[in-house]
């Protein structure tokens, strides 16, 4: 129960943060805007787990994509500066980057303990 009421005057504050520097956000009285802190930390405290759940295979995605996107890069710039190395094309450095990042990942689990990987 503390710890909503500390979300709850949290949302408050946040929601007159919003309202000094978001135009066309207005609270007519503390109470009114004690009331919408309340009611944000009852919406995020319900539907927060929900979003984040729905919301990581996105966020999963995103990461991934991204780190495919600087790998392919990275390729292709490993192609301009080693001699010995060719690489045909967009779609063949895209192609390699994906099985290069699957690989280092897949490692990872064998290299790096348990212990002391990162959550995500």
């Amino acid at each position: 129960m503390v710890r909503f009421v500390l979300r709850a005057f949290a949302a408050a504050l946040g929601f007159w943060l919003a309202m000094r520097f978001v135009p066309g956000i207005y609270a007519a009285s503390p109470a009114a805007m004690i009331g919408a802190g309340a009611l944000l930390a009852i919406a995020s405290g319900l539907v927060r787990p929900t979003v984040a759940a729905a919301g990581l295979p996105v966020s999963a995605v995103t990461v991934i994509a991204g780190l495919i996107a600087v790998n392919t890069a990275l390729l292709q710039f490993s192609d301009r500066l080693l001699a010995g190395l060719q690489i045909a094309g967009l779609q063949t450095a895209f192609l390699g980057a994906v099985v290069v990042s699957l690989t280092v990942w897949i490692c990872g689990y064998f290299i790096e303990p348990a212990h002391e990987r990162s959550p995500a």
